[in-house]
């Protein structure tokens, strides 16, 4: 039979959770509220701890607290409540400036950058803020499109990311939202002004340089769209070439995962490593030698296929056993 005494910690994280899904599922709650109500619930705790109280309802406060707790610290990691925050000025903005902070996304007519901004022009006067957007520039004069890191000056103004009408098409919105980005601008590329200035960092420039060798290796060697397109995907993290049907398909098989660069690649490309350098373990020092050339591998090759949210968390469990 099944009982809660087994599992101690698993109520809590199902109680912190539900705090945090509540905050991103759209529940507005008064802050001041909660701090207030979670200082309330503690001291009654206390009371009831300190007198022996029922320990049915300690615990009713312990998990109504982690799920105060929970929301909380959701609401913390939304930077939009920052008082420096690009949010806090939309409606006043004429210009922005900022730096390229990932690869830039071409497509047939216009180019798609994260830009990530350090200030705002609000009717001439400057403003220093934080936040990231997207930046959408449209080729017409066919200028060579920048790179990662470099310093823009752009006029244009900001917009939300909008919603999609149709409940059954790809929510935009929510996928850049878990990204911190909210906001996006269309400018024209007569309105993008370059400073010579990059800001971006070496190692992840030198991956990026390595990304599009590989992929221009790959254009040239496979000649069909679609091969090449998955391919991308598949290895380089580059969904620019992925076709809406294309993506559908996968989709509707339920497989649409494997086009996303995640844990499962690093563990694929872990178990190459390990096999080909294994045989360092057998000389002096080799676990090592060993051990360096599996984390510069695995990190570089997460960098050049992006370094997503998706990966991340997969390097913590990393076996590096003698």
């Amino acid at each position: 039979m099944f009982s809660w005494d087994y599992f101690p910690f698993l109520r809590y994280l199902i109680f912190l959770l539900i705090g945090i899904f509540g905050y991103h599922l759209g529940l507005s709650l008064n802050l001041l509220f909660l701090k207030w109500s979670l200082v309330l619930i503690f001291s009654l705790s206390v009371i009831l701890v300190y007198y022996k109280g029922h320990n049915l309802m300690i615990g009713i406060f312990g998990l109504v607290m982690v799920s105060i707790i929970g929301y909380l610290l959701a609401q913390s990691d939304d930077d939009r409540f920052d008082a420096t925050h690009i949010n806090q000025y939309l409606d006043e903005v004429t210009a922005f400036s900022g730096w390229i902070a990932d690869d830039p996304v071409e497509r047939e007519n216009r180019v798609r950058y994260v830009l990530e901004l350090d200030s705002l022009m609000l009717n001439h006067s400057k403003q220093k803020v934080n936040g990231r957007i997207l930046l959408y520039v449209y080729n017409n004069l066919n200028i060579d499109k920048s790179e990662y890191g470099d310093y823009l000056y752009v006029i244009g103004d900001l917009n939300p990311i909008t919603a999609p009408k149709n409940p059954e098409t790809f929510d935009y919105q929510l996928y850049f939202s878990r990204q911190h980005v909210y906001h996006q601008s269309f400018v024209a590329d007569s309105l993008v002004y370059p400073t010579g200035v990059n800001m971006g960092s070496y190692f992840r420039y030198g991956a990026f340089i390595i990304r599009n060798k590989a992929q221009e290796i790959i254009q040239n060697t496979l000649l069909d769209d679609r091969e090449r397109a998955v391919l991308m995907a598949l290895l380089l993290g580059k969904k620019d070439d992925l076709t809406p049907e294309l993506t559908d398909a996968y989709a509707a098989s339920g497989a649409i995962n494997v086009l996303a660069v995640s844990g499962l690649h690093i563990g694929i490309v872990f178990l190459l490593l390990h096999f080909l350098f294994r045989w360092l373990h057998e000389i002096p020092y080799g676990f090592l030698i060993y051990a360096i050339i599996l984390l510069m591998g695995l990190w570089l090759y997460a960098m050049v296929a992006g370094l997503s949210q998706e990966q991340l968390p997969c390097f913590q469990f990393l076996p590096y056993e003698r």
